[in-house]
């Protein structure tokens, strides 16, 4: 884990490895905080260095859309004001709240992103 970038985030904040203390349910958004957590949300700034696209967030198109964007920045959703670590559940003292918070805020991202690149055609 230590050689991987895409885990820095999860590296930095999370002490005790290999607990997932009873946050995911199942639902899109649990899975959606399990890619946040990893460093591989689908977002823009991730899929730039795949394909040629701009790393600029969708909704707002101001900013970068990185995990820490979707979760915290985005004003068209919302900025919060927790660290990125309380808000992905990677410290110590887990608050459940706030990991709630983001799976609602993963899963409704996710399905603006999914209508607005809807084909028309």
């Amino acid at each position: 884990m230590e050689n991987k970038s895409s885990l820095g985030e999860y590296r930095a904040c999370k002490s005790d490895w290999g607990g997932v203390d009873h946050m995911y349910d199942n639902s899109r958004g649990s899975g959606l905080l399990a890619d946040a957590r990893a460093g591989m949300l689908d977002t823009n700034v991730l899929r730039h260095h795949f394909e040629e696209r701009s790393a600029l967030c969708d909704l707002c198109g101001v900013e970068d859309e990185t995990v820490g964007h979707v979760v915290l920045g985005c004003h068209v959703m919302g900025v919060r004001e927790v660290s990125l670590c309380v808000a992905l559940g990677l410290g110590e003292d887990v608050n459940r709240d706030e990991v709630t918070e983001t799976k609602k805020r993963l899963s409704w991202w996710k399905s603006r992103k999914e209508e607005l690149h809807v084909d028309t055609t």
